[in-house]
């Protein structure tokens, strides 16, 4: 009985030594054109990849260009245009946190601009450009009287913290250091402002 048991034990599960080698040696060619295809996959996949880093090391993407000096939310597009449109054809468009909402409001409705007389904006221009003047803006300090000019305002000093300018600031004045200052761009700056701080 027990001699029986050993048979059909290895009849049920054959040993290494009793089990005959039936497709070991058709295992070993696929295992190696796997490690092939592997190694051949992962090479092909970095060389790629190294060419794409020295495409994009040799073309870097150009950097892209905000124009303004904040990104103007899509329902404040129209006002800024209206804003652009009326205040920025004479002269260069001041953007709107460089005077407070105070001087806004007065530089929008004054009929003798700075000392030129012309047509005050009128609804819906005004309210237009009130709106896109008022957000980029902010209010005066309850002891400030309310600036005229750019070069008496606090918000354009701190805007301007280590910048010794060597001539009376104006509107004019802005393009000798914003060179995009007329396009209403005023983060390009000319080269001797690259690095300022």
């Amino acid at each position: 009985m027990l001699k029986s048991r050993n048979r059909l034990k290895r009849l049920a599960w054959p040993s290494r030594k009793t089990s005959p080698r039936v497709g070991r040696k058709t295992r070993r060619p696929l295992t190696w054109i796997l490690m092939v295809l592997v190694i051949g996959l992962t090479s092909f996949c970095g060389w790629t990849l190294t060419q794409i880093e020295s495409s994009i090391a040799a073309n870097p993407p150009a950097r892209p260009t905000l124009g303004t000096v904040d990104i103007v939310p899509q329902e404040l597009k129209l006002a800024q245009e209206t804003y652009l449109a009326r205040c920025a054809t004479c002269h260069v468009g001041i953007p709107p946190a460089v005077l407070p909402s105070e001087s806004w409001k007065t530089i929008l409705q004054d009929t003798n601009h700075y000392g030129v007389p012309w047509e005050s904006l009128r609804n819906p221009d005004l309210a237009l450009a009130w709106k896109y003047t008022r957000s980029g803006s902010r209010p005066l300090n309850p002891d400030e009287q309310i600036p005229y000019r750019i070069r008496t305002s606090r918000y354009f000093k701190i805007f301007h913290p280590k910048v010794k300018f060597t001539e009376p600031v104006a509107v004019g004045t802005c393009v000798s250091c914003h060179i995009g200052a007329p396009k209403f761009n005023f983060r390009d700056l000319s080269p001797q402002w690259q690095d300022a701080p």
